[in-house]
C-alpha cells in the first residue's frame, strides 16, 4: 500500500483546505521526508487526517461520531480528509467529511458520511458509513489496528511494546499479529473435548439401563398370542351367525313398521285428493280464459294506440299555431339587424384613414424617444467614469508621497545596520555551534547528576550482597530440616499399611459401598413389590364391582328400550285419535245436510251417528291426554340416554383397570427379576426370608466400611503431612535458586554500576574541556555583533537577538524591492489615468449637444399627433369597431338560420298532423271490428260478460303451481300404493324363511356376550403384540445406541489427544507456544533492521520467560543486558528496530510502500540520530517511502525534502514545502 495523495480541512489547528501531493519528485527522489515544526503546532494532525479518511478514527480519538468531534477547527462549521492511495488491487480515493448544521459554526453536528471511490474510474465503491470499513480492509488487507502497527506509527505508541512487561507484551503481540485466534483455537479444543466426554458418559448411563426379555419370555408371549388368536377367531364367527339372526328379526320389524306408515299414509293422500277439487274446477276456468288472452290482448292494445294518437293529434294543432306567430316576429328582426350591419360597416371605413395617419406618426415618436433614453444613459455613464477617473487620480497621487517616504525611512534605517547583512549567510553557522555548546553543557549536566546516585547505588548493592549470602545459608540449613521430617512420614507410613497399599484400600471401600447400594436398591424393590401386591387385590376387587355394575346397567337399558317403544304407540295412537277429532270438527257444517239411509259423500258410510245428535270427541282431553303420553316419552328416552351414557362410563372405566392390572402386573414381574438378581450380587438365599437376610447383611457391612474409613483417614492425614513436607521442601529449594540468581545479579550489577562510575567521570572530563573550548569559539566568532561573552545562561537570548536582527533585515530587504516595484507602478498608472480623463471631457460635450436636437424633434411630433386622435390608443379603438361589427354580422347570421329553422319545423308539423287524422280514421273502423269478435267469442266459453273473463284470469306462475300441486298429488298416490304392495311382498317373504325360534331380545344378550369376550380377547392379543414390538424396537435402539457410543469413543479419544496437546482452560498451552514462535520471528525481523543502525546491539528472547526480551552488547564482550535499562538513545534505536519489525510482521503479505513515524528522535545524539536516519533511507531502496514526525532541530538540517507546519494567530498553522497547495475543490473531487 502506498499513500499518494493527502487533502483536508479543517483539521485542528490547520485551518482551510490544504492538499499534499507525494508523488513529486522531491518525495521520490530521497525516499524521507520530514515533517517539522514546533509543538502543538499540528504536525500530528496530517496522520489523523490518513487516518480519519481510511478508518473514520484516529490514535488520539478513538471515535468521531454525530454526538462529539473534537478534531474540527474551532469556529469552523465543516471538516473532512481524503486520502488517495494504490494497492495491487488499484488505485483508490477514501473521502470521510462531518458538517454543522447549516455547515455553521453555531449548528448541530450532523452524521459523519464516509466513502470509498475507484480513482480510476470514479465509480463509487461504498458509500454506507458501516459497510466502507471493511471495504477499506479488503482493499488494503489491513485493519485499523495492522495499519497503525505497520504504515503509521502514532506518537505515543512507538514504544510501547518494548516498555510493556512480559504479561502486557502477549496482548500487544495478539493485537498486533493477530495471534489471538490460537488462544480462541485453544479454547475451542477444551470445550469441545468437554462437550464430547460429557455426550459419552449421557450414552453409557443409557445403554446400561436395558435389559431384553429372554428367549423363554419371548416362546411363552408368543405361543399366548397364538392361542388368543384362535380363540378370537371362533368367536368372531359365532358372533357372525348371531348378527345375521339379529338383522333378521329386525328386518321383519321395520317392513312391518313400513307397512303401517305406508297404510296411514295412503289415507291421508285420499283425504288432501277431496280438498283439492275447489282448486281443480278454478284451473279449468283459468284455461278456458287463456284460450281467449290473444283476441283480449288485440283489442286493448288497439284501443290503447288509439287513445294516445288522439291526444298528439290535440298538442300537434296547438303548437302549429305557436310555431306561425313565432315565425312572423323572426322575419322582422331579421330585417332590422340587416339594416345596422350596413350602418356599422360604413363607419369603420371612415376611421380606418384616420388610424393609419396616428400610426406612423406613433413609430416615429417612439424612434426618437428611445434614441433620447439611450443617449441620456450614455451622457450618465461618461459622467460616472470622469469621476471615478478624477477619485482615482487623487488616490494615486496620495499613494505615490506615501511610498516615497517609506523608501527614504527603509533607506536610512539599512545604512545604520549595515553590519547584520552578514547574519543572512553566518547566522545557520552560529546558531549551530550555539545548539552544540548547549547540548554539550546539558550532556554535562545529565552526567554531574548521574554520579551521586551511581556511588549511592553501589554503596546499597554491597549491603543486599551481604544479606543474600546469610539467607542462603540460612534456607539450606531448613532444607536439610525437612528433608529428616520427609523420611520420617515415609516410614510411618509404610508401618500403618503394611503388606497392603492405598488403591487397594480405595478398591476395598469401592466395593463395599456398591454392596450397600445394592442392598439399599433389593429393600427398595421389596417395598415396591409389596405395594403393587395390595394396588393388585384393589384392582382385582374393583374389576369384580365394576362388571356387576355394568350387567345391572344393560338389564336396564334393555326394559328402557321396550318401554320406550310402547310408550311411542301409545302416543301415536292418542295423536291419531286428535287428528281424527279435529276433523269431525271440521265437517259440522256438511253434517247438517246428511241424510238417513243415504251415502256419506266423503267416506259412503250410511251411518251418521254425529248428524243424529251422537257425542262429538272432546279435542281439549285429547291434547291434554297426547301431552301426558309425550312427557311420559320423553322421560323414558331421558333416562335411556343417561343409563346408556353412565354405562359408556363404566366400560371405559373397566378398560382402564384391566390395563391398570396388566401393567402391575409386567412391573411385578419385572420387579421380582430384578430382587433375584441383586440377591445373586449379595450372595443371598432364593429359599430364605429375604427380610431377615437383609436385616443381618446391613450391619456386617456397615461395621466393615467403618474401620476401613479409620484406616484410610488415618493414611490420608499421613499422606497429606508427607505432601505437605515435599511442598515445604520444594518450596525451600526454589527460594534458595532464586536467592542465589538474585545474589549472582546483584553482583552483576555492583560490577556494572562501577563500571558506569568509571565511564561518567572520564566523559565528564571530557565536557568540561568541550565546553571551554566552545565557548571560546563563540565569544570569538560573535564579537562584531554582541559585547558580552557567551556563556550557557545567556546563549538563547543570544540565539533569539541574532535570529531577530537577521529577520528584520531580510524582512527590510523585501519591503524595500516591493515598494520600489510599487512606486514605478504607481507612476505609469498616474499618466495613463490623466490621458483618459481629457477624453472622457471631450466625449460628455458630444453627447449633450445631440440630446437637445432630439428632444426638439419628439416635441413637435407629438403635438401633430395630439391633433389628429388625441392621447387614444389606435388598436384599442380598432378593436373596439371591430368588435361591434362582428356583433352585428353575428346577429343577422343568427336571425336567418333561426327563421329558416322555424320555416323548417312549421312544415314538418303540418305533415304529421295530416298523417296522425288518417290513421285515427282506419283504426276507429277496425275497433269495432274486434270488440265484436270478443263479445262472440265470450259467450262460446262460457263467460257471461267481460267482467267473469277477468275474474277467471289467472297468472302464468299461479296456473302453473296449481298444476304442479294436482300432478303431485297423484303421483304420491300412485308411488304409496306401489310402495305398499313391495313392502307386505317382502314381509310374506321373510316370514317364510323362519331362520330361527329365538327372540330378538335373546338374540341381542347373546351377541353382547360374545363382541365382550372378543374384545377382551383382542385387548390381551394387543397387550402381547405391543410388548414384543417395544422389546424388538428396544433391541433395535439398544444396538444403535452402542453402535454410536463407539463411535463417541473413538472421536473422543481423538480429542482428548488433541487437548494434551494444545487445549487448556484459559488459552493459554496453544497460545504461549504460537506466541513464543511469533516473538522469535519477530525478533529476527528486529534484528534484520537494528544490524542496519548498530553492530553493537542484539536482540534475544529469555528461554525460561518466552516473551521477556534482552540485549546482547557486543561491545562489552558479549554481555546480556536487560532492555530495562538501556540509555534514552539506545532505546529509541531498539524501539526503532521493533516496530520496524511489528511493521513488517502485522503487514502480512501486504505490500508497504509508506511508513510514518511521529517523534522520538529527541533523545539520540548526533551519530545515533545520523544512524537511523540512514536506515530509514535505506529503506527507499524497497521502494518505500519514509515520512519523519519531529521538532528536532538536527533532523531538519539532515533531510533535504520538508513540510513545515508553522503556527499563526489565533492557534492557526499553515503548510509549506513541495506539493503543498491550497485546496478550495479538494471536497467536491
Amino acid at each position: 500500500m502506498k499513500i499518494l495523495h493527502i487533502r483536508f480541512a479543517n483539521l485542528n489547528s490547520l485551518a482551510g483546505a490544504w492538499a499534499i501531493d507525494l508523488t513529486g519528485p522531491e518525495y521520490l527522489a530521497d525516499g524521507i521526508f520530514a515533517i517539522t515544526g514546533p509543538t502543538g503546532a499540528g504536525k500530528s494532525t496530517i496522520l489523523d487526517a490518513v487516518c480519519l479518511a481510511l478508518y473514520g478514527r484516529t490514535p488520539r480519538l478513538k471515535l468521531v461520531s454525530k454526538s462529539t468531534n473534537e478534531i474540527m477547527t474551532r469556529h469552523t462549521g465543516e471538516c473532512w480528509a481524503e486520502v488517495e492511495f494504490s494497492t495491487s488491487k488499484g488505485c483508490y480515493r477514501c473521502h470521510w467529511s462531518q458538517h454543522r448544521a447549516r455547515k455553521s459554526a453555531t449548528g448541530d453536528l450532523q452524521p459523519p458520511r464516509h466513502e470509498i471511490v475507484d480513482a480510476t474510474t470514479d465509480r463509487p465503491l461504498e458509500t454506507k458509513i458501516k459497510l466502507v470499513a471493511q471495504k477499506v480492509v479488503d482493499v488494503t488487507g489491513m485493519t485499523y489496528e495492522q495499519f497503525t502497527r505497520s504504515i503509521l506509527l502514532a506518537q505515543g505508541d512507538f514504544n510501547t511494546f518494548l516498555k510493556a512487561p512480559p504479561d502486557e507484551r502477549a496482548p500487544i503481540l495478539e493485537q498486533i499479529t493477530g495471534t489471538d485466534i490460537y488462544s480462541r483455537i485453544s479454547r475451542k479444543v477444551h470445550e469441545r473435548k468437554g462437550e464430547e466426554l460429557a455426550q459419552f458418559e449421557m450414552l453409557s448411563k443409557e445403554c446400561d439401563g436395558f435389559t431384553p426379555l429372554t428367549e423363554e419370555q419371548l416362546t411363552q408371549l408368543n405361543s399366548q398370542l397364538a392361542a388368543l388368536t384362535e380363540e378370537t377367531g371362533q368367536i368372531q364367527s359365532q358372533i357372525n351367525h348371531n348378527r345375521s339372526l339379529f338383522e333378521w328379526h329386525m328386518t321383519r320389524e321395520r317392513l312391518q313398521r313400513d307397512i303401517s306408515l305406508q297404510e296411514e299414509k295412503l289415507k291421508e293422500l285420499d283425504r288432501n285428493w277431496l280438498d283439492l277439487e275447489p282448486h281443480r274446477q278454478r284451473l279449468a276456468a283459468a284455461e278456458k280464459a287463456k284460450s281467449l288472452e290473444p283476441l283480449h290482448l288485440r283489442l286493448s292494445d288497439e284501443q290503447l294506440l288509439q287513445e294516445k294518437e288522439q291526444n298528439e293529434q290535440d298538442i300537434s294543432a296547438r303548437l302549429l299555431a305557436h310555431k306561425a306567430k313565432e315565425l312572423a316576429d323572426t322575419g322582422k328582426s331579421e330585417t332590422a339587424a340587416r339594416e345596422e350591419r350596413d350602418t356599422r360597416k360604413q363607419e369603420a371605413r371612415e376611421q380606418e384613414v384616420i388610424l393609419r395617419k396616428v400610426r406612423q406618426l406613433d413609430q416615429q415618436i417612439q424612434m426618437i424617444a428611445e434614441q433620447r433614453t439611450e443617449l441620456t444613459n450614455q451622457q450618465a455613464t461618461e459622467l460616472s467614469r470622469k469621476t471615478t477617473t478624477e477619485k482615482l487620480l487623487e488616490n494615486l497621487a496620495n499613494k505615490n508621497l506615501a511610498i516615497e517616504r517609506q523608501v527614504k525611512t527603509l533607506e536610512q534605517f539599512r545604512s545604520s545596520h549595515a553590519i547584520d547583512s552578514a547574519l543572512v549567510q553566518e547566522y545557520s553557522g552560529i546558531k549551530e555551534q550555539i545548539d552544540q555548546y548547549q547540548e554539550t553543557a546539558e550532556r554535562h549536566k545529565a552526567v554531574s547528576a548521574l554520579l551521586p546516585p551511581l556511588h549511592q547505588k553501589s554503596k546499597h548493592l554491597g549491603n543486599l550482597t551481604e544479606i543474600k549470602k546469610a539467607e542462603t545459608t540460612k534456607l539450606i540449613e531448613q532444607q536439610a530440616a525437612l528433608e529428616q521430617q520427609e523420611a520420617k512420614c515415609t516410614e510411618n507410613l509404610a508401618k500403618l499399611l503394611g503388606n497392603t497399599t492405598s488403591e487397594h484400600l480405595y478398591e476395598k471401600d469401592s466395593q463395599l459401598q456398591k454392596q450397600l447400594n445394592f442392598l439399599e436398591q433389593t429393600e427398595e424393590l421389596a417395598r415396591r413389590y409389596e405395594r403393587i401386591a395390595k394396588e393388585l387385590a384393589s384392582l382385582a376387587s374393583k374389576k369384580e364391582t365394576g362388571t356387576e355394575q355394568q350387567k345391572h346397567l344393560e338389564t336396564r337399558c334393555q326394559e328402557l328400550v321396550v318401554q320406550a317403544q310402547l310408550q311411542q304407540t301409545n302416543v301415536e295412537k292418542q295423536q291419531q285419535i286428535l287428528r281424527l277429532a279435529e276433523k269431525v270438527k271440521s265437517y259440522e257444517e256438511e253434517r247438517k245436510h246428511l241424510l238417513d239411509n243415504h251415502p256419506c259423500p266423503l267416506c259412503g258410510s250410511f251411518s251418521h251417528p254425529y248428524a243424529s245428535g251422537g257425542q262429538e270427541p272432546d279435542e281439549t282431553r285429547e291434547q291434554a291426554c297426547l301431552k301426558v303420553e309425550t312427557r311420559r316419552l320423553d322421560q323414558l328416552r331421558e333416562e335411556l340416554t343417561t343409563a346408556r351414557t353412565t354405562l359408556a362410563s363404566l366400560e371405559k372405566e373397566q378398560e382402564l383397570v384391566e390395563l391398570n392390572i396388566s401393567a402391575c402386573t409386567t412391573e411385578q414381574a419385572e420387579i421380582g427379576r430384578n430382587i433375584a438378581k441383586l440377591s445373586s450380587e449379595l450372595g443371598l438365599q432364593a429359599a430364605g426370608d429375604l427380610k431377615e437376610q437383609l436385616g443381618r447383611l446391613r450391619p456386617d457391612l456397615t461395621r466393615q466400611r467403618d474401620q476401613l474409613c479409620i484406616l484410610r483417614n488415618e493414611v490420608q492425614t499421613l499422606k497429606n503431612q508427607l505432601e505437605s513436607t515435599t511442598r515445604d521442601r520444594n518450596s525451600l529449594i526454589k527460594r534458595s535458586n532464586d536467592t542465589e540468581r538474585e545474589l549472582q545479579q546483584l553482583l552483576h550489577q555492583q560490577e556494572k554500576v562501577e563500571a558506569l562510575l568509571l565511564q561518567h567521570s572520564s566523559e565528564l572530563e571530557q565536557l568540561n574541556r568541550s565546553m571551554r573550548d566552545k565557548e571560546t569559539t563563540l565569544t570569538k566568532r560573535l564579537a562584531s555583533y554582541i559585547t558580552s561573552p557567551v556563556t550557557i545562561d545567556n546563549c538563547g537570548r543570544i540565539v533569539q537577538e541574532l535570529n531577530n536582527r537577521r529577520s528584520t533585515w531580510l524582512e527590510g530587504e523585501k519591503n524595500q524591492q516591493l515598494l520600489t516595484t510599487r512606486l514605478q507602478e504607481i507612476r505609469g498608472e498616474l499618466t495613463s489615468q490623466k490621458l483618459l480623463l481629457t477624453n472622457q471631457q471631450e466625449t460628455c460635450r458630444e453627447k449633450q449637444k445631440q440630446l437637445a436636437q432630439l428632444s426638439a424633434t419628439y416635441d413637435g411630433m407629438w403635438q401633430q399627433r395630439t391633433q389628429l386622435f388625441g392621447e387614444g390608443h389606435p388598436d384599442e379603438a380598432e378593436k373596439q369597431m371591430q368588435a361591434r361589427l362582428d356583433k352585428c354580422e353575428h346577429q343577422v347570421t343568427h336571425l336567418a338560420n333561426r327563421l329558416s329553422n322555424l320555416r323548417e319545423e312549421h312544415a314538418a308539423l303540418m305533415a304529421s298532423q295530416t298523417a296522425r287524422s288518417v290513421r285515427i280514421n282506419e283504426r276507429k273502423k277496425l275497433l269495432e271490428t274486434l270488440t265484436s269478435n270478443f263479445t262472440t267469442a265470450l259467450l262460446e266459453a262460457g263467460f257471461a260478460d267481460h267482467e267473469k273473463f277477468l275474474a277467471s284470469r289467472l297468472e302464468d306462475e299461479e296456473r302453473t303451481e296449481l298444476h304442479q300441486a294436482i300432478e303431485s298429488m297423484q303421483k304420491a298416490i300412485e308411488e304409496t300404493k306401489a310402495l305398499l304392495q313391495a313392502s307386505r311382498e317382502a314381509l310374506l317373504e321373510e316370514k317364510n324363511k323362519n331362520l330361527t325360534d329365538m327372540s330378538r331380545e335373546e338374540l341381542e344378550i347373546r351377541l353382547t356376550e360374545l363382541q365382550d369376550n372378543s374384545s377382551t380377547a383382542q385387548q390381551t392379543i394387543g397387550a402381547l403384540r405391543q410388548q414384543l414390538q417395544d422389546n424388538e424396537r428396544q433391541q433395535q435402539h439398544h444396538k444403535e445406541k452402542l453402535e454410536l457410543l463407539s463411535a463417541r469413543k473413538v472421536e473422543l479419544d481423538r480429542w482428548s489427544r488433541l487437548h494434551e496437546l494444545i487445549g487448556s482452560n484459559d488459552g493459554k498451552k496453544f497460545r504461549n507456544f504460537a506466541q513464543g514462535l511469533t516473538f522469535e520471528i519477530m525478533i529476527s525481523h528486529a534484528n534484520t533492521s537494528l544490524a542496519k543502525m548498530s553492530d553493537r546491539y542484539l536482540l534475544v528472547r529469555d528461554p525460561l520467560q518466552p516473551l521477556e526480551l534482552h540485549v546482547i552488547d557486543n561491545y562489552q564482550g558479549g554481555e546480556i543486558r536487560s532492555t530495562k535499562n538501556l540509555s534514552g538513545g539506545e532505546s529509541f534505536i531498539v524501539s526503532m528496530a521493533l516496530a520496524l519489525g511489528l511493521s513488517t510482521m502485522a503487514s502480512h503479505n501486504v505490500q508497504v510502500d509508506s511508513l510514518f513515524l511521529d517523534e522520538g528522535f529527541g533523545t539520540l545524539d548526533e551519530d545515533s540520530l545520523q544512524t537511523a536516519l540512514d536506515t530509514l533511507s535505506s529503506l527507499h531502496q524497497e521502494g518505500k517511502i519514509i515520512g519523519v514526525i519531529s521538532h528536532v532541530s538536527g533532523l531538519r538540517d539532515r533531510i533535504g525534502t520538508q513540510i513545515r507546519v508553522t503556527p499563526g494567530l489565533g492557534g492557526i498553522s499553515r503548510l509549506s514545502g513541495p506539493g503543498i497547495s491550497r485546496n478550495q475543490d479538494a471536497h467536491a473531487s
